[in-house]
């Protein structure tokens, strides 16, 4: 090893010169290694000698010879750059990462799916715009709503956060120790308008956010102290807030209490009605109305509630339960609303095993769930500010491992859902990997038509977080997260930059043959949470990320941070 060393040294000597050759660990050091070097030097492997680091612009061939530590394109980078339809050698620009020239295609990158048309100024899929919201602690979103007037629409983050953050030029600390959160309104810029904070002595777990034209809406959990109410039991108590959304003032409050857990997972708007998901574990009062929410299974019921969105009053109830005792209801896992004339339509999905009944507007109704953990998603129908009738069951979603929808679309002709597996799925190609988290979705028509199911796979984890769905427009859009490699149906791979990516795919409405698929993060751990789509066909996701969120997003504050961006199509 001493004589390699020594030979190794000669020709350090023969190819700087004694005259150059210093020794410790500056420009000209003998070296084996970066670590051999000082702080602004790698080892240049060619002579086995320490050397400077170069420039953003300076041509390179690996990151380690650049100051930035990115090479791209052929020169240092002053970032990753390594989406489609960037670079870092564009004329004048070298060194600095840009949105490439229009009908360019630097790398190759869209040479199958033609993201890359001179039509187009952007690639599909590519950030348009994004923003990035969190402070020094770790940060997370939760879920993304769009509404406001038509005037004056705005995107709605729902995040929680501990420490403290700044935002639109409101300093926000935590209470102590706890996560809380906050509800923070962007224009469709993504420039800040207002936030709204909930924070307390207790602990808090906000799970979804609805907006309408005149409707901010805010559902979860807590226990303990949440923003000067306190729960009425040492179990955990369900919340609902109502929030202005030019402002963010609270409208209203409504609280679910009762001895046992009482959970609300999902809301979903339509006009002159708010529908509230989520499952008790005895019977439950709505404060301060003190309507009475009773529990008719034996372990617990999933449950939801129309309420007026005016002043919280509630309008019906109805719930899926077990009444033998056998079985299990773990709960609603999501919901989804919309307005056709004078008729209203909810879908909603449950989680659990076994023979169930759902009761609506008084009736009953008997359904199967099937094995362990699996999926119902029914539909109920109403007139206007009436109470909801059960209509149909749409789809069933079995198999042998857990199945869960975790979100739901609903136009005028289906409803989409998406959600996770961890076996197979009782449907056609419907395949799950062994030992991993797969991702499914489908579309069921409304007029009995037989639903269509596809999955997103991967030999390690992929997890559909949301889908968003618009009942003019013929296309919908699945995001989610994944780890090495994750593949739609039979479209081409799409493979992770980082430890674990986010991705987004845009799927025909039709057919639904995926139109593009991109994979988006940085060099950690990346994903999208929640989506939605305006009337105009833009994109809107939404995700944590950590380090750093290439190619637009800085690096993160805290351990981690969220970024809400809009995405070219």
């Amino acid at each position: 090893m001493r004589l390699g060393w020594w030979l190794a040294a000669g020709a350090i000597l023969a190819a700087v010169g004694c005259d150059d050759l210093t020794f410790g660990r500056g420009a000209g050091t003998a070296c084996q290694r970066d670590g051999d070097c000082d702080p602004g030097l790698f080892c240049d492997a060619e002579v086995l000698a320490c050397r400077p680091q170069q420039r953003d612009g300076a041509p390179c061939s690996e990151g380690r010879r650049c100051t930035s530590g990115f090479c791209r394109d052929g020169v240092c980078c002053n970032g990753p750059c390594n989406a489609e339809c960037l670079t870092c050698n564009q004329a004048g620009t070298e060194g600095q990462c840009v949105q490439a020239e229009v009908g360019t295609d630097p790398r190759g990158d869209c040479a199958e799916t033609a993201r890359c048309a001179a039509a187009v100024p952007l690639c599909q899929g590519s950030p348009v715009w994004l923003t990035s919201l969190g402070g020094v602690g770790d940060d997370d979103v939760v879920d993304l709503a769009l509404g406001g007037p038509p005037e004056a629409r705005r995107l709605f983050a729902l995040l929680r956060f501990r420490g403290e953050v700044e935002v639109a030029g409101t300093t926000i600390t935590s209470v102590g120790d706890t996560t809380d959160f906050m509800v923070v309104a962007l224009d469709l810029q993504g420039r800040e308008v207002w936030v709204r904070a909930f924070v307390g002595t207790g602990l808090s777990a906000p799970t979804a956010i609805a907006a309408a034209d005149d409707d901010v809406f805010v559902v979860g959990t807590y226990s303990g102290e949440l923003d000067g109410t306190t729960s009425a039991t040492l179990s955990p108590d369900g919340f609902v807030l109502a929030l202005e959304p030019g402002s963010g003032a609270l409208r209203f409050r409504r609280d679910l209490q009762g001895t046992g857990t009482q959970r609300l997972d999902d809301v979903a708007l339509v006009a002159g009605r708010a529908v509230v998901v989520g499952r008790i574990e005895d019977d439950a009062e709505l404060q301060p109305t003190m309507a009475l929410i009773p529990q008719l299974g034996t372990e617990a019921d999933a449950i939801w509630l129309s309420l007026n969105p005016v002043d919280g009053s509630l309008i019906g109830r109805g719930s899926v339960h077990d009444p033998s005792g056998e079985q299990t209801v773990q709960g609603a896992t999501a919901v989804a609303a919309q307005r056709e004339g004078g008729i209203e339509r909810v879908a909603i999905a449950v989680a659990g095993e076994g023979n169930v009944e759902i009761v609506a507007d008084g009736e009953m109704h008997a359904v199967s769930l099937g094995g362990p953990s699996n999926s119902l998603v029914f539909l109920l129908e109403g007139s206007a500010g009436a109470p909801l009738s059960f209509r149909s069951n749409l789809l069933p979603i079995e198999g042998e491992g857990a199945q869960t929808v975790g979100a739901l679309a609903l136009t005028s002709t289906s409803v989409w859902g998406a959600g996770t597996m961890t076996d197979d799925i009782d449907a056609p190609g419907i395949v799950s990997h062994d030992r991993a988290l797969d991702g499914f979705l489908f579309r069921a028509g409304l007029a009995d038509s037989a639903p269509v199911l596809r999955a997103v796979r991967g030999a390690f984890d992929v997890g559909l977080a949301t889908l968003a769905a618009h009942p003019q427009l013929d296309f919908a859009l699945v995001a989610g997260a994944f780890e090495v490699e994750a593949q739609y149906d039979v479209a081409t791979p799409m493979n992770a930059h980082g430890a674990r990516d986010a991705f987004a795919l845009e799927l025909d409405a039709s057919s639904l043959e995926q139109r593009w698929g991109v994979p988006l993060g940085g060099l950690l751990d990346d994903s999208i949470r929640a989506a939605v789509i305006d009337d105009a066909g833009n994109l809107y996701v939404t995700g944590r990320y950590r380090h750093d969120f290439s190619p637009l997003g800085p690096a993160a504050i805290g351990g981690s941070d969220v970024f809400v961006a809009r995405l070219a199509r």
